[in-house]
């Protein structure tokens, strides 16, 4: 996480980065900070990437409606047929 935190502000406006960010402080447990740089990547680029972030903290939280929400949004923020697109279609239909 130290290496993210250190590129973090190298390069404060890369969605990529803050996704790191995001993954690595759910692992860690650390919610809220993850909640924080979902919202700062979503911010910057709001895409498949961000917004099935958005989704999983959603889920974690147990908003699963906002986390279906979240989803359909990733999904319409993919690219059609793109395999990522199709993992986020999979993935909405599992959220319960």
């Amino acid at each position: 996480m130290k290496v993210a935190e250190e590129l973090q502000k190298s390069f404060p406006y890369n969605a990529f980065v803050y996704g790191i960010l995001v993954d690595a402080n759910v692992e860690m447990g650390n919610y809220d900070t993850a909640v924080d740089k979902a919202d700062k990547m979503v911010s910057i680029r709001p895409d498949l990437r961000s917004y099935s972030r958005i989704s999983y903290l959603r889920e974690i939280h147990g908003d699963n409606t906002g986390a279906i929400d979240a989803m359909k949004l990733a999904v319409d923020a993919g690219a059609a047929g793109d395999e990522a697109t199709e993992w986020g279609q999979n993935t909405t239909g599992k959220i319960v």
